[in-house]
């Protein structure tokens, strides 16, 4: 009888074969799970090579790339990703134009050179092949900090002077070429406004500092002198020089300050060296003798009229040093007038001087 047909068995041991590069019939191998197994191999320069594989099957190579003529190594990163392992700066391709553009969007490398490249010309005011110093070279020069357009300075801005001609009407709306600011009047300044859209020439601010305000020379021997004409809400205070000497030769003298027209000794206290008072002591003079203050005027926070004062005087036949000062204890909107008072007929001397500096206004 013939053996039946039906499907093949496939418990008897077959050979299996395949074919290599050159046509030949090689055996395939197995283990003895009945998996296959080969060496893999593969081409370089016409000859065979054997691929490897890791401990866990993986595919394991060197991967080149071409450099010119030469194959160099390709590098892998500990994530996978092929980075280059040479990059020779000749290979990339000179650029002298690029410079004059700003790249937008930045893609590549060369799109953030280019634009630091455009950054340094524009700064310098110089082409890219004519920027040959430092940056700081062209805003410092030998003869300061300009912009004349020549070697070792920076690029010129506008026309032959530093800057353009002035125009009020851009000055107003916020712009400013300016040649250089015009002479106004003495002790003026330009602001940027004044009451109409145009800048305005206005009186410059009062500096605070000491200024020489008026001089009184006593013509003759009196027992008080008024001063007026002050205003320190202005001036902020007053300084005093007092060169005083007592005419009357047969009494002794003291000598006192009232501001505003109040002459009540009530309304006053003051505090010196010579003790305290119940009114505005100033100093004392020994019969025809002397006195010479520095006194300080001024209006208190608190509104009240307040005064310091430092000299000599001679009283008591000997030299004594006063230290000092009062107030008025009512306050003051302003203080315009002094006296300068004597408790003797001919207290103050004819040829006695007073100076007067004013600090600001």
């Amino acid at each position: 009888m013939r053996e039946k047909k039906g499907a093949p068995d496939y418990t008897r041991a077959v050979e299996i074969k395949g074919r290599d590069i050159l046509g030949r019939a090689v055996t395939v191998l197995l283990d003895e799970n009945g998996r296959i197994q080969a060496i893999m191999a593969g081409q370089f320069r016409g000859e065979l090579r054997t691929i490897t594989v890791d401990q866990e099957g993986r595919l394991c190579a060197i991967l080149y790339g071409m450099f010119g003529s030469t194959p160099v190594p390709v590098q892998v990163t500990q994530d996978g990703r092929l980075v280059f392992a040479k990059l020779d700066q000749a290979e990339i391709a000179a650029d002298t134009l690029e410079a004059a553009t700003w790249d937008e969007p930045i893609q590549n490398l060369v799109n953030n050179l280019n634009r630091i490249r455009n950054m340094i010309t524009r700064i310098t005011g110089k082409p890219w092949g004519q920027v040959e110093k430092a940056v700081p070279d062209y805003f410092h020069g030998t003869d300061g900090h300009k912009h004349l357009g020549v070697d070792g300075e920076g690029p010129k801005l506008g026309n032959d002077s530093l800057l353009p001609n002035i125009d009020a009407s851009k000055i107003a709306s916020g712009r400013f070429p300016l040649d250089r600011l015009p002479t106004g009047p003495s002790g003026y300044v330009l602001t940027g406004q004044g009451d109409t859209a145009s800048p305005a020439w206005l009186p410059a601010p009062p500096a605070d500092k000491l200024q020489p305000f008026m001089q009184i020379t006593v013509p003759s021997h009196c027992q008080f002198l008024d001063i007026t004409g002050l205003d320190v809400n202005a001036h902020k205070s007053y300084l005093l020089q007092l060169s005083v000497r007592n005419a009357n030769t047969t009494t002794a003298v003291e000598y006192r300050i009232y501001f505003q027209g109040d002459y009540t000794d009530a309304n006053y206290e003051a505090a010196t060296t010579a003790g305290p008072h119940r009114y505005p002591y100033l100093a004392s003079a020994d019969r025809g003798a002397w006195f010479q203050l520095n006194l300080c005027i001024a209006r208190h926070v608190l509104d009240f009229p307040v005064y310091l004062l430092q000299g000599l005087m001679y009283y008591g036949d000997e030299l004594t040093y006063i230290l000092g000062g009062g107030r008025r204890k009512l306050g003051v909107t302003n203080v315009t007038t002094i006296r300068i008072w004597s408790t003797a007929t001919n207290g103050i001397g004819a040829g006695s001087t007073i100076r007067i500096f004013r600090v600001g206004g």
